[in-house]
Formats: structure tokens, sequence, C-alpha cells
């Protein structure tokens, strides 16, 4: 093998799907709309993030395992300020 040559493989893609419950599915669908807000740019990740019943499910694939958890803390971030500002409403109201 030649000199500097890298004999690795191509790394492949890694994915996770992580489901949040929320309090109704009123409260997944405002959550899912609140974090749902384009491209991210410069990510090295893809993001999906759809409802199902009272969950709110993010799926994220990612080139490596960094890109993957600095991802998911992301969206998990987001999901926690959304919910803080539905229970925060609902004690206003």
């Amino acid at each position: 093998m030649a000199p500097g040559v890298d004999a690795r493989p191509a790394p492949e893609e890694i994915s996770a799907e992580v489901r949040v419950l929320m309090g109704g599915p009123g409260e997944a669908e405002i959550v899912r709309r609140a974090i749902s807000v384009g491209e991210r740019p410069g990510s090295r990740s893809s993001v999906g993030i759809r409802t199902q019943k009272d969950e709110v499910i993010l799926t994220a694939k990612a080139d490596d395992v960094g890109a993957l958890r600095a991802t998911l803390n992301s969206l998990l971030r987001e999901v926690k300020i959304a919910d803080d500002a539905i229970t925060l409403a609902s004690k206003t109201k």
C-alpha cells in the first residue's frame, strides 16, 4: 500500500430515534411546530420531526457519533424549551 493511503472504509451514516411523551396530542403538535424551523445551516446531520398521538418523534442521521450527539442534544434542548413555554403559558391563564 502506498504511503499516506488510508485503507479504512468510509464511515457509514449512523442514526437514532428518540420519542418524547408529551401531555397530549395538542402539546406534541405545538412542540413539533415550534422546533421544525427548517434547515440547520452548517449541520453535519439531518433531522426528522413528527408526532404520533401524544409523542414527538425525533430522528437524526449523521456521519459520525459526535455530530449525532450534538444534533440530539440540540433537539432535546429545543423540546425542553418548548415544553417549558407550554407549561408557563398554561399557568398564566
